[in-house]
């Protein structure tokens, strides 16, 4: 009797060690849009410049976060902070991702950013492989 109510401990201890890896290794893993996510309010809250985060002649297969080249609009809000617009085509060519990027016109630094979801669909357009 004894040996039977401890196997029985020690199953659901298995089973509940089992459900904590699991949950665990699932909390690890991340989308491809989440990791593009996680990238943007990185940079985004580095403190750099429109102009650090631009196109870099030295570096030309670099993935650039404000890169002139992909810029389609800048507009100014009502609170002076300006948007800059960008499309830009992910690794695969396939997909556009449009984001764009708050900056204080004081300092040129970004301040945030967010997805133009307008025009196309963010989860979709953008990510991150790997």
């Amino acid at each position: 009797m004894l040996k039977i109510r401890l196997a029985g401990k020690m199953r659901i201890l298995e089973l509940l060690i089992f459900t904590l890896v699991i949950a665990s290794c699932s909390s690890l893993y991340k989308t491809a849009h989440q990791r593009f996510i996680d990238m943007m309010n990185s940079i985004c809250s580095s403190g750099k410049s429109l102009d650090q985060l631009d196109f870099n002649p030295d570096y030309p297969l670099g993935r650039y976060l404000a890169d002139h080249r992909d810029l389609t609009v800048s507009e100014v809000r009502l609170d002076g902070l300006v948007l800059y617009h960008y499309s830009k085509k992910m690794l695969t060519g396939q997909y556009i991702c449009n984001y764009h990027l708050l900056v204080d016109p004081n300092t040129n630094i970004v301040v945030g950013w967010g997805f133009d979801q307008e025009l196309g669909d963010p989860k979709k357009g953008c990510g991150i492989a790997g």
